[in-house]
């Protein structure tokens, strides 16, 4: 009789469904449950199973919103499990997220870049159909304009400081190799 199943998701772990007859998984919601290697135990300890079995094709769809460390660790074990098995040409990884869910789209391509015998797909979910928390969005919203600030504004604040302010009797400027380099000296 083939494995099946279906948890649905909480506040802290997601929605879970293994349907081993249609040889398929799917992660969906958040997860940062405080026990994570116990939530997930089963379905590492099924995969293991399954992987040593002869399959035609396995489909693994991850739509994760938010997961904690813990839980990155464990995504990753269980894609090297996928990667390293002997019928890797078989499966297919669906990384499914919100376009404006920058974190989430990063974490997929660095699993993508780990991984080199599973086809990888990262998604992009209709806006309309998947809505973002407003959490969520304050929290997307606030790390690209930090980003941004961080990448555009800082380096080009000092540079026109630098530009426009004549030199001060204080600074002793040093070039190495066409690169000047300004050492502020303090006063006595």
């Amino acid at each position: 009789m083939a494995f099946y199943l279906k948890k649905e998701n909480t506040a802290s772990t997601p929605y879970v469904l293994i349907d081993e007859a249609e040889n398929y998984m799917k992660l969906e919601g958040r997860s940062f449950h405080e026990n994570a290697i116990g939530f997930y135990k089963e379905i590492a300890d099924w995969l293991d199973g399954y992987l040593r079995g002869d399959f035609g094709s396995f489909t693994f769809d991850c739509a994760m919103e938010y997961f904690n460390s813990s839980t990155a660790k464990i995504l990753y074990n269980l894609l090297m499990k996928l990667d390293k098995c002997a019928a890797a040409e078989k499966i297919t990884v669906n990384w499914i997220t919100a376009e404006a869910n920058e974190i989430i789209i990063e974490c997929g391509e660095d699993f993508a870049e780990e991984v080199h015998n599973i086809k990888f797909n990262i998604l992009h979910k209709d806006h309309c159909v998947r809505r973002l928390n407003s959490h969520a969005l304050f929290c997307t919203m606030c790390g690209f304009i930090f980003k941004t600030y961080l990448n555009f504004l800082v380096p080009l604040h000092k540079f026109y400081r630098l530009a426009q302010m004549p030199p001060s009797p204080r600074d002793r400027r040093h070039s190495y190799r066409g690169v000047e380099r300004i050492q502020i000296i303090p006063r006595k």
